[in-house]
């Protein structure tokens, strides 16, 4: 199964409209489930690659404005 952010985001959104608790369970363990999928594929692959392929400085430059994107997006 490709998991993906809209499958996350999807079921997390579902867990807000179910009508009963297993639903809601049975939901939110997918997200999780997704979740770690999601992560596992970017540890394994997706940051191996970058630290390849981009210099020092620029994955810097990427944390830094992640962060800035983040903290802006929680005020």
């Amino acid at each position: 199964m490709n998991t993906s952010i809209g499958e996350i985001d999807n079921s997390l959104l579902r867990v807000k409209t179910a009508k009963r608790v297993p639903e809601a369970r049975r939901l939110l363990l997918q997200a999780v489930t997704a979740s770690r999928k999601h992560f596992d594929r970017e540890e394994r692959i997706v940051f191996p690659l970058a630290e390849r392929v981009m210099k020092g400085e620029t994955l810097a430059e990427l944390g830094r404005v992640w962060m800035k994107q983040r903290n802006a997006e929680s005020a």
